[in-house]
């Protein structure tokens, strides 16, 4: 829920239970019932492994960024997972969600870029990864940069394309497009 949403009513409800109930207000109502909820990143994993076995990871680099690895219980605490001595075969991995966008607080050398980036993104200190590395936040960090190269005579035009005055006016989207042409 890192992505700007801001649903009040939401919090601390059953995902199943409000799927549930809008299946059921449709008209007539839909007869599907939800068994699993999956993560991006975990799905990723599993829809691959269903083709290619031996699949170990799911990774998401795009809007955001996360990882989901397939990890021996034996490295997992009883309270992460209660392993029991001659389990089946099935319980010797475990896909582990990392939340992966989650780290980096202190630990990862951050610009000042990225220090504008986090102040304003309206949720200051979340997923300090994500915002350094996803399409969410890279247009951002590409356009401040620029700009602050403009304003220390980096470029050779004296002001800025119409519009980069404005906060997220910069998609990453066309970052990717310029960087495949520099190729």
């Amino acid at each position: 829920m890192g992505k700007g949403f801001n649903i009040p009513n939401i919090v601390n409800a059953s995902l199943t239970d409000l799927l549930h109930d809008a299946l059921e207000s449709l008209q007539p109502p839909h007869p599907i019932r939800i068994t699993a909820l999956l993560n991006d990143a975990v799905a990723t994993l599993l829809s691959h492994a269903f083709i290619r076995p031996m699949t170990r990871m799911g990774l998401i680099c795009g809007t955001g960024t996360n990882a989901t690895c397939l990890c021996p219980t034996e490295y997992l605490s009883n309270e992460k997972y209660q392993h029991e001595p001659g389990a089946r075969a099935w319980d010797e991995f475990v896909l582990v969600n990392t939340e992966w966008s989650m780290f980096g607080a202190g630990l990862l050398p951050v610009t000042e870029y990225d220090s504008i980036v986090d102040r304003e993104c309206g949720m200051p200190g979340f997923q300090p990864f994500e915002m350094m590395v996803s399409g969410r936040y890279i247009g951002e960090i590409v356009r401040l940069v620029c700009l602050d190269g403009l304003e220390n005579g980096a470029w050779s035009f004296t002001s800025p394309p119409q519009g980069w005055n404005t906060k997220w006016a910069l998609h990453t989207a066309t970052c990717s497009m310029i960087e495949s042409y520099c190729l």
